[in-house]
């Protein structure tokens, strides 16, 4: 099975969030299992590695200027196909600069989708996995090939709020087909939209949560394209994202001291070095509440601000925080690690090391998403023995057990407000006092299943039905 998997990040080449991690963990679980997979990435700025100079690279067609692959590869592992561009691709940032994305963006990643079509026919792949809008294009330039000779396509929905929308300016650049801007097409309310077009013709649709493939059949979470997707829905299939080795105490380089379920005494020292790093107190039988993320109003941040102020009023927690987005709910953290010095700690912007400190050195860990299509830090957190606050949607639904439940792994509220987050920190904080039932509910989490194995399983057999019809 050939499988060249398309994607606009691919860790530790390249990384916002998630998606490099997710695309970089499934391709190697696809390589163990037999796949032959390769990923098509751009060459961003820094993501050269040491040792590269003399790898294998070859031309590819652009849009209106020729490119060069730099192939990568690694022994038992993928191929790894950076498209060097310096115009496109080596810049500051990886989509835009201070919040503002770079006006060129269809025009960049649509460059890389029309250099993954090419290579598909060229070298031959059984299937094409297109990641979220930036590679949606790929099956466009795809479908203009005669059926019997195009690979199978999987488009992987990772965000559905995240489409790609741009002006029909874009049409004749991307060298798209002028037919194909319509209603059964990539127009969308007058746009371009490469993710509208990719959901129409591709063989088939995956998610990263079985509860995420539910609810984007629905007004509520669709973004619009809901009832298109409803009428393919026996094409869309939620496979739930796993989390890559690097997350794992017992291995973990990043952390002040490694433990595992059953063997928990280096959460201790880990908790006692990440207040030490942040310049908090001691904080006793006060738990420490962590949070790494995006913050935006997807990640329900400004409904949590509110209650974190009157729980460090009170002097009830500590808190540490990592993230950047929104500038008022930056600066709505900024305000209470300046109101609360030795009780609060925020640090804008994402580190690596402190991440893992976290997810380590924390008891609770606050996600309170207004939808969330899979979420990785509540896996990290279980992994690492920290109980997660999450609401009730998409992939948090689907790996988070309420702490009151035989089986409960954390702490999960219904109602998208600031009385929801209040509510369900509130019963974190009366659970952690019972040290008993906390090390068990702990212990519980850490043992849950989370790596790739399974996931990739399901990809292999998605992708055999698929090439087998």
């Amino acid at each position: 099975m050939k499988v060249l998997q398309v994607a606009s990040e691919f860790a530790p080449y390249s990384k916002t969030g998630g998606l490099g991690d997710v695309t970089a963990a499934l391709s190697a679980e696809l390589a163990r299992q037999g796949a032959e997979v390769t990923v098509l990435v751009p060459r961003y700025a820094g993501s050269l590695p040491d040792g590269a100079a003399g790898a294998r690279r070859f031309a590819v067609r652009g849009l209106d200027s020729p490119m060069e692959v730099i192939e990568l590869t690694t022994p038992g592992g993928p191929r790894i196909w950076l498209l060097d561009q310096p115009r496109l691709y080596l810049r500051s940032g990886i989509y835009g600069e201070r919040g503002e994305g770079y006006a060129d963006n269809p025009y960049r990643f649509g460059a890389m989708c029309h250099a993954a079509a090419q290579m598909a026919l060229e070298f031959g792949f059984d299937i094409v996995q297109a990641h979220d809008w930036q590679a949606a294009l790929t099956l466009e330039y795809l479908a203009e090939l005669p059926q019997a000779v195009r690979p199978a396509t999987v488009l992987t929905l990772h965000n559905l709020a995240f489409q790609g929308r741009c002006s029909p300016d874009w049409i004749a650049p991307l060298r798209l087909r002028p037919e194909r801007f319509g209603v059964e097409g990539y127009e969308f309310w007058g746009d371009v939209n490469p993710l509208k077009g990719a959901i129409g013709i591709a063989d088939a649709i995956t998610t990263v949560s079985p509860g995420y493939a539910r609810e984007i059949l629905t007004p509520a979470f669709g973004e619009g394209l809901d009832g298109l997707l409803r009428g393919v829905s026996a094409r869309v299939t939620g496979i739930l994202n796993g989390i890559g080795g690097e997350w794992d105490p017992a291995t973990d380089p990043l952390i002040a001291a490694r433990y595992e379920a059953g063997a928990t005494e280096g959460k201790a020292v880990c908790r006692a070095e990440l207040l030490r790093e942040a310049g908090l107190d001691d904080a006793g039988l006060r738990p420490v509440v962590g949070m790494v993320s995006r913050l935006t109003r997807q990640k329900g941040i400004d409904l949590a601000l509110r209650p974190l102020e009157r729980l460090l009023e009170r002097d009830t927690i500590r808190l540490i925080a990592l993230g950047s987005g929104d500038a008022d709910l930056e600066a709505g953290l900024a305000e209470l690690a300046a109101r609360f010095p030795a009780r609060a700690s925020y640090q804008t912007g994402y580190a690596e090391g402190l991440a893992h400190r976290i997810e380590a050195g924390a008891d609770l860990f606050l996600m309170p998403s207004r939808y969330e299509p899979c979420g990785l830090n509540q896996l990290y957190s279980m992994r690492y023995g920290t109980l997660p606050i999450v609401r009730a949607v998409g992939g948090l639904a689907d790996t988070v057990t309420d702490f009151a439940e035989p089986a409960g792994t954390g702490f999960v509220f219904e109602e998208a407000s600031e009385a929801g987050v209040a509510s369900a920190l509130d019963r974190g904080i009366a659970a952690f006092a019972q040290q008993g039932s906390w090390q068990k509910a702990m212990d519980r989490a850490m043992r849950r299943p989370a790596d790739w194995q399974a996931p990739a399983a399901a990809y292999l057999n998605l992708y055999s039905n698929l090439t087998t019809r």
